[in-house]
């Protein structure tokens, strides 16, 4: 076997016995040894995804359903680059990828040849790690390269998820292979997990506060804090906030904290201060809620619970004073054996105001016309209980947080970086792992953006795409300053009149349209019925400025 040849071999053979089972490949020459004797070994799902952008979110969003490691392989050159966005996003949202893209010889770097860029480190800014295997002439290289290929490989899952890039330089005769038929198991590198204990004093400490606001941030539908936090909202002492994305949906969690809190006049604010904040979990949606919390007394303390050494400082709302190296769940089983207690009426105050807050949203749905509220109020109430459901950059995963959602429904949305680019191309790679409905909404500039999304084989028939057409990036409308400029329509809203009609004629995906309210029920009940022979979208016109306008209403 030739010296670079060898690493894809002990590449083959830890990357199987670690677990990795699916490797989506870009189609490319560079790559096309190790594509080849990928598939030869019998071992991997091997997908191609000819657009690199679109195979990055693809299986960034297998990845998000199958909570384990996939593999990413690309030909060299510019190719590299374009997996970027969905490394980044990721890297933020700690979704484990292992990135193996093949480079051409170090010698050849600089030197004129086609396809060839700098490629070490080329993620370094949105990366957990990145390893370089060079060719092997001894031994003591291949046990070297068998020692880093097994840390990468579990550095995707421990001790937080993450990408993590290996750069694999072939040289030339690149179809030289050998045989693959016997793998050779080299030795794997096990990382064991521990549980985290807390002293009396820390727990004492949490049971002297009678205000405590714990916020969670996005959260995986199956995360094993969520039993635990629903044990601990029925603490009369702590009010929970959360978010559509953190799929935690209980009576006594608040969803739509930041229509509540725009809601609220500064007395009220006042009125609900806590004296402790308790944080865990992804990135916060909520400007409101940042807004509240920033604005509190610098004396108010703000403990932070992780396990990831690059957000022990994380200090998203200016009040950090205790960070605690624990898994979520660790440190509320320990709190939650002391007992919950039985008087208090901080969460009370809390309720009253959410009470508040939907009646005068249910008002203002009753009240309009065709517009995205209005439409969105529909969705959820015709989209089953059990959906999984995929929520779009910008606009999208706004308005599902204005919603109670039954707990048996699961949200996933890219909010690791907050990018429209990939969102179609994660639900689709979501959707071909899950082999189940799954529903993306989705806006117009998202869409048209990442419509390579549906130019595969992958595409799963039980694919849901519902697109709110508004003719251009109506978030620029609904946040405040850009409605202030004449550039908006033409340089910031990048107003259009196009639709998905033909894409999905092009696609074989079947096409429904609706642009009123009795066109939008029939459409959603068509959607949502059991019976389906394909991926279906479903493109809804609405207008921009009307929207606007009840979006405003809202947080008035």
């Amino acid at each position: 076997m030739s010296f670079d040849k060898k690493n894809i071999e002990i590449l083959i053979s830890l990357m199987s016995q670690h677990g990795i089972t699916h490797v989506v490949i870009s189609p490319g020459s560079r790559n096309a040894p190790a594509i080849i004797l990928f598939q030869k070994s019998g071992l991997f799902r091997i997908i191609p995804i000819a657009d690199e952008r679109s195979a990055g979110f693809f299986a960034l969003g297998m990845a998000q359903y199958l909570q384990r490691t996939v593999a990413l392989l690309s030909t060299s050159g510019t190719a590299v680059l374009n997996y970027s966005p969905a490394i980044a996003e990721a890297y933020y949202q700690k979704i484990p990828l292992l990135i193996i893209t093949a480079d051409r010889p170090e010698e050849l770097i600089d030197q004129g040849d086609g396809q060839t860029i700098h490629q070490r480190q080329v993620f370094d800014n949105f990366i957990r790690k990145s390893f370089h295997v060079s060719p092997i002439h001894t031994e003591l290289e291949e046990r070297h390269r068998v020692r880093i290929i097994n840390e990468a490989i579990a550095l995707t899952l421990y001790p937080v998820p993450g990408p993590i890039h290996i750069n694999l330089p072939l040289a030339e005769p690149l179809y030289d292979l050998p045989s693959i038929e016997n793998v050779h198991h080299y030795p794997i590198i096990q990382f064991v997990e521990g549980k985290t204990t807390f002293d009396d004093g820390i727990i004492q400490n949490w049971l002297s506060f009678n205000r405590k606001l714990l916020i969670v941030g996005q959260l995986h539908p199956d995360h094993p804090v969520l039993p635990f936090l629903e044990l601990m909202s029925k603490d009369p002492t702590t009010q929970i906030i959360a978010e559509t994305t953190s799929n935690l949906f209980s009576p006594h969690v608040i969803i739509n904290a930041d229509l509540l809190l725009a809601n609220l006049s500064e007395v009220e604010k006042y009125s609900i201060a806590p004296d402790l904040i308790l944080t865990f979990g992804g990135n916060i949606i909520s400007k409101n809620v940042k807004s509240f919390v920033r604005n509190l007394p610098l004396s108010i303390p703000h403990w932070r619970i992780g396990i990831d050494p690059q957000e022990f400082y994380q200090d998203t709302f200016y009040h950090l004073s205790h960070t605690f190296f624990s898994k979520p769940e660790d440190f509320l089983e320990n709190i939650l054996r002391r007992g919950l207690p039985s008087k208090g009426n901080y969460q009370e105050q809390w309720q009253k105001f959410r009470i508040r807050t939907n009646q005068k949203l249910n008002e203002l749905i009753h009240q309009a016309n065709f517009t995205d509220l209005y439409v969105y109020s529909q969705i959820f109430r015709y989209m089953p209980d059990d959906m999984v459901v995929h929520l779009a950059n910008s606009t999208p995963v706004r308005y599902a947080q204005f919603f109670d959602h039954p707990k048996g429904r699961m949200f996933f949305s890219n909010r690791g970086t907050s990018g429209i680019d990939g969102c179609l191309s994660t639900a689709v790679g979501f959707a071909y792992a899950a082999q189940r409905p799954v529903t993306i909404i989705v806006g117009d500039m998202a869409f048209f953006y990442d419509q390579n999304a549906l130019w595969n084989k992958f595409v799963s028939s039980q694919l849901n795409i519902i697109l709110i057409n508004n003719c251009g990036g109506n978030i620029f409308r609904i946040i405040e300053g850009p409605d202030q400029f004449e550039e908006l329509e033409e340089f910031i809203e990048m107003k259009h009149h196009f639709d998905a009609r033909e894409i999905c004629k092009a696609r074989q995906v079947r096409y429904l349209m609706a642009d009123n309210k009795d066109s939008l029920k029939e459409a959603l009940q068509d959607m949502f019925s059991q019976h389906r022979d394909g991926p279906l979208l479903l493109e809804i016109f609405t207008p921009a400025e009307e929207n606007a306008m009840d979006f405003r209403k809202l947080y008035q």
